[in-house]
């Protein structure tokens, strides 16, 4: 090639990439001739979740929230439950409860939206055994349509008789209830357990698609995959690592209520491992001049 430099691309459907540079991206930049391989993997480990107790995670304002239709999928595993525990909380200036979810005292799944639906619904889904739960609720303003499913199973389903657009702007936690915006803590309200592969997307995902992610994690780059979060970042990153495209990362050092934990009590998932490999050799040629008439002729340059 004649260019300064050239790129070169992996490809984007794939968790993780390994490339003789030492780097770790899907793309890189090469300046220097030279051959260049990458091996890359899908379906790799679930090393950490996050234990909660007493304690938040943070991800702070939002101005994109899901209006229209909304799905919410993760890894639940709650120990204890003496009163309503909350998973997650938008809140926003004028309506602490603009989107909530929640199980109540028996371990009830729940969905709170006051801005957005006209009455509290409790499902029957029940996640108080102490074991690893995938949990999905699937909201559609449009027509008012409430979808729980446990474990990719749709378990219960819910019409509201009014509804009306979830506020793009807020602010967002999990862990913990805001009873005020960004702040109003109360630990009787907390989620005394484990969190796993949060996501949340801005569509109605079908069954399919929702057993899909169950198995197989997002890479995140996905359509309409609004956040993201698996806690494979550990706690060296010092924050969660949002890795879809907003970025959305989440600060968790709240000393007023306590830290949550990264742990190697994950859930068990079916998605098969694969990897690949590939190389490639890239030449820069020398660049000069080509005019033989010309006074300053190179004639080991190819590129003019």
């Amino acid at each position: 090639t004649c260019d300064e430099s050239i790129i070169l691309d992996a490809g984007g459907e794939y968790d993780s990439y390994f490339w003789s540079t030492g780097e770790n991206t899907q793309t890189i930049e090469v300046t220097e001739s030279g051959d260049y391989s990458v091996n890359v993997e899908n379906g790799g480990g679930n090393n950490y979740s996050m234990n909660f107790n007493d304690d938040y995670v943070e991800i702070g304002e939002i101005n994109n929230f899901p209006q229209e239709s909304i799905t919410v999928s993760f890894w639940v595993k709650q120990n204890t439950n003496t009163s309503n525990t909350h998973i997650l909380s938008f809140a926003t200036e004028t309506e602490d409860n603009e989107f909530l979810l929640l199980t109540t005292p028996e371990g009830y799944f729940e969905l709170v939206a006051s801005n957005s639906v006209s009455e509290n619904y409790t499902s029957n889904v029940n996640i108080s055994d102490n074991s690893w739960v995938y949990l999905t609720m699937v909201l559609t303003i449009e027509n008012g349509e409430l979808l729980v499913y446990k474990n990719a199973v749709l378990e219960d389903q819910y019409t509201y008789s009014e509804t009306s657009p979830i506020s793009s702007s807020g602010f967002l936690t999990f862990g913990q209830d805001q009873d005020t915006f960004a702040g109003g803590f109360d630990p009787p309200q907390a989620f005394y357990g484990n969190l796993d592969n949060v996501t949340i997307w801005s569509t109605a995902l079908s069954q399919s698609e929702i057993e899909e992610y169950m198995n197989c994690n997002p890479i995140g780059n996905e359509e309409n995959l609004f956040v993201f979060w698996n806690f494979e970042e550990g706690t060296e990153a010092g924050e969660v690592i949002d890795l879809s495209p907003n970025g959305y990362n989440g600060n968790y050092d709240s000393p007023s209520l306590g830290t949550p934990s990264y742990e190697e009590d994950t859930p068990s998932q079916a998605c098969l491992f694969c990897s690949e490999s590939d190389e490639i050799s890239i030449i820069f040629s020398n660049q000069g001049c080509t005019d033989e008439l010309a006074c300053n002729y190179d004639s080991n340059a190819i590129c003019d």
